[in-house]
């Protein structure tokens, strides 16, 4: 059957919706480096390194946003901490020029603007250097920032939760005010992607990849390709955080749990040279629209498989997915099956 009129049904719906993001923004940066120069500073005496071709883009939380807006959403607004330093101003330009609602990016002095620099050695990606991986918010900070969030949550559609860093602006302080958040607001659905503070939310979509479904279970790792592996575990986290998981299984495709039915769909075939940066980015923000405007979780989780597909193929960046991008991939695909 020929999903495509589906999909496009869903694709129309995204540009009324109001989607908020809350958590840690960064900037990436990537630059081309050349270590042998042959050129000795004059002032250290040490090998002198070349840098060429700079290039910035969104990314941790501002990744979700990039993608969303590429999707056609039609505003996003972003919850955060940032200041008004080099990377924090960078950051604030790239939000701002996708036309996202910065007003609720607050500014911190004693803040360093969250960075990660990329230096692309031979097309391979050297040792990163991050900055503002320690940060630490204030109570006053994190009061205003929930207060606004709960102001606008009644117009939102979507809430996204990211923790990214391990001293972020979320923790497991947090929890209960999103949990009391989403209490409030049953008609917005609320999906968290949180590295380690997950397991304190209750009632929130929870998405979680293989590695960390293992880990937060204290569960030995299992590959992704066991599906009986990962059925057992999806359905015991499920139950631990009582509330859906979203399981990214990479090269295995995706899964939604939830108490009534379990959704799965197996990744797309791909033979070209792949990028997985942001890939789980791509999926969570995709699925939780897709789900919020369609309220179908198959058709959803179809929906962020082939964005994913499309994002691990565009090279050396934090790839998006855009509606035509994904139509073609999935026209492809059929064109594919029946040839076979």
């Amino acid at each position: 059957m020929d999903r495509t009129s589906s999909y496009q049904q869903v694709f129309t719906r995204l540009s009324d919706m109001h989607i908020a993001v809350i958590g840690d923004f960064a900037v990436d940066i990537y630059y081309n480096l050349a270590k042998e120069t042959g050129e000795i500073s004059i002032e250290t005496g040490k090998p002198v390194h070349r840098g060429s071709s700079i290039r910035t883009s969104l990314g941790a939380a501002g990744n979700l946003v990039n993608n969303l807006k590429a999707l056609g959403v039609g505003k996003v607004s972003v919850f955060g901490i940032v200041k008004n330093d080099i990377y924090g101003r960078e950051l604030k330009y790239l939000l701002q020029k996708l036309g996202t609602d910065t007003t609720n990016l607050l500014h911190q002095e004693d803040w360093d603007s969250c960075a990660y620099i990329k230096p692309m050695l031979a097309n391979e990606e050297d040792f990163r250097l991050d900055f503002g991986a320690l940060n630490k918010p204030s109570d006053e900070i994190m009061e205003k920032i929930h207060f606004r969030l709960k102001e606008k949550a009644n117009n939102l559609n979507v809430v996204f939760i990211n923790q990214q860093f391990p001293k972020p602006l979320l923790h497991a302080g947090n929890s209960t005010f999103f949990n009391q958040l989403k209490r409030d607001n049953p008609h917005c659905e609320f999906i968290a992607d949180m590295r380690h503070f997950g397991d304190n939310l209750r009632g929130i979509i929870l998405k979680v990849n293989t590695d960390e479904l293992a880990r937060r279970l204290n569960v030995a790792p299992f590959p992704s390709h066991d599906k009986e592996a990962c059925i057992t575990h999806g359905n015991a986290l499920m139950k631990k955080v009582e509330a859906p998981i979203l399981l990214t299984r990479g090269e295995d495709g995706m899964m939604y749990f939830t108490h009534r039915e379990i959704y799965a769909v197996d990744a797309i075939p791909l033979s070209s040279k792949l990028d997985t940066v942001g890939a789980g980015d791509t999926a969570g923000s995709v699925f939780s629209v897709c789900y919020a405007a369609s309220k179908d979780p198959q058709l959803a989780l179809e929906i962020a498989n082939l964005a994913a597909a499309v994002s691990v193929q565009k090279l050396f960046q934090t790839g998006t997915a855009s509606p035509k991008e994904i139509i073609e991939l999935y026209q492809s695909t059929i064109h594919s099956k029946v040839s076979d």
